[in-house]
């Protein structure tokens, strides 16, 4: 038969702010951040290769064409 270990209570002390390694800092508005979602197979090739073709990184076509479609909808 095992021993009954009392559970804690509460929360316990918050940790010193020497031990939180900059959790609670804000990241920088310009810092990247993941943007993960599902796209069909055929239109990642695709778009890929138009990327490489044009020697341009995909997250700058992404941010451009969302760009372009903002200042589309916005007239």
């Amino acid at each position: 038969m095992m021993a009954r270990v009392p559970l804690p209570r509460g929360k316990g002390e918050p940790p010193l702010p020497a031990t939180t390694i900059g959790n609670l800092d804000k990241p920088e508005p310009g810092d990247l951040a993941a943007l993960n979602f599902k796209v069909p197979r055929a239109f990642r090739h695709e778009f890929r290769r138009f990327a490489a073709n044009r020697d341009k990184k995909m997250n700058g076509i992404l941010i451009a064409a969302f760009g372009a479609l903002k200042s589309e909808s916005a007239e």
